[in-house]
């Protein structure tokens, strides 16, 4: 029913009979991108668990996946719930999501209803003129760690705002600068309103 990874994959993970897997954790890190016995195992690790429901995936991973075994990537026709943590002690001018990494994975979720991301995704990668299905027709509600209110946290915000049918609530927990900042709370509130006009029943809070 559950599963947690944390590995170098320095050995071979054999996954069989998962069909029941309801949660999954993985936190992947390759030593070597050289290493010649990576891929193999990492396709290996995706197989078995791809009828997982719910998928917590650490940046690092998503990274590594999108490097090393992108177009192997199976379809997660069961995953509904998809969160990537927001790494605690990381600097405030930490680039090391990649947007890419998540897109490109994202469309191999077709039932994607919950997404939980950092606000701290790399913003130099052309990933606007991607829209996965799940995101246009399936996810519902959307989560944004620590966001500290830059530009191109905004963006983030007017995609997922401007790419949805069925978007229901968008909850963004705001770092603790923001927090301080009662000012650019209020001046952000008013943007994501002006972007969510659309979305009549979308709901969106800051916390």
């Amino acid at each position: 029913m559950s599963f947690e990874c944390t590995s170098y994959l320095i050995f071979e993970l054999v996954l069989c009979n998962l069909s029941s897997l309801a949660d999954a954790c993985i936190d992947v890190t390759v030593l070597s991108y050289e290493w010649q016995e990576f891929p193999q195992r990492a396709i290996e690790l995706l197989g078995g668990i791809h009828h997982v429901k719910s998928l917590t995936l650490w940046s690092n991973t998503l990274d590594v996946w999108n490097s090393l075994v992108r177009a192997f990537l199976p379809t997660f026709h069961n995953l509904t719930h998809l969160r990537i943590p927001w790494c605690w002690g990381l600097s405030d001018d930490s680039d090391q999501y990649t947007t890419e990494a998540l897109m490109h994975f994202l469309q191999k979720l077709l039932n994607l209803e919950y997404l939980e991301i950092p606000g701290e995704f790399d913003p130099e990668s052309e990933w606007s003129s991607i829209v996965p299905q799940c995101i246009k027709f399936c996810l519902k509600t959307v989560r944004i760690l620590h966001l500290k209110g830059s530009d191109t946290e905004l963006i983030w915000l007017k995609y997922f705002l401007g790419n949805t049918n069925v978007l229901e609530r968008v909850t963004i927990l705001c770092s603790e600068s923001l927090q301080a900042d009662s000012e650019k709370q209020k001046k952000i509130n008013n943007e994501v309103q002006a972007i969510r006009k659309g979305l009549v029943s979308c709901v969106v809070e800051f916390l």
